[in-house]
């Protein structure tokens, strides 16, 4: 009795773990495209940085800029 209930969650347990744990397979037979893409995402986030960084220099440039006195 207690084997019969036991087997179903072992299973249960093994395909648990082939899904949460796919992702070291993947990363294993792949690495260059793994590492790929997480520089892309790195990539991603400085270039949103830049983008920001230039336009608040952009509006400080073109809206506050005060010239030299000319005489």
């Amino acid at each position: 009795m207690m084997n019969f209930i036991y087997e179903p969650t072992k299973l249960r347990d093994k395909q648990f773990l082939n899904k949460r744990f796919s992702f070291i397979n993947l990363k294993t037979k792949n690495k260059k495209k793994f590492i790929f893409r997480k520089f892309i995402h790195i990539d991603v986030y400085i270039y949103t940085f830049l983008c920001m960084y230039y336009s608040i220099y952009e509006f400080f440039f073109y809206f506050l800029y005060i010239p030299p006195n000319s005489n």
